[in-house]
């Protein structure tokens, strides 16, 4: 299991058999939860804010958590962009 990090750098994480992207998150908050800002990630319940997308194989998760993971799968969070031309 992968899940992406700005700027693309890559982090596996060992997860158990029958391991959902809940359980990545669970993992994600113990090894990174306090580096996230907390608009971004919300440490009491292991999750990502509102507004960031949870991509698993580059189809959407966010809100689909009991997803089961399989070995290479590949979790990537996408935070929000906003902007435009003048």
């Amino acid at each position: 299991m992968q899940l992406e990090v700005p700027p693309g750098e890559q982090i596996a994480f060992t997860l158990p058999e029958g391991a959902t992207v809940q359980t990545l998150l669970e993992a994600i908050g113990h090894r990174f939860g306090e580096q996230f800002p907390p608009n971004v990630w919300f440490k009491e319940t292991n999750r990502f804010g509102p507004g960031v997308q949870l991509l698993l194989n580059g189809r959407r998760v966010t809100d689909a958590l009991e997803t089961p993971l399989a070995d290479g799968d590949e979790l990537s969070a996408v935070l929000p962009i906003a902007g435009g031309i003048r």
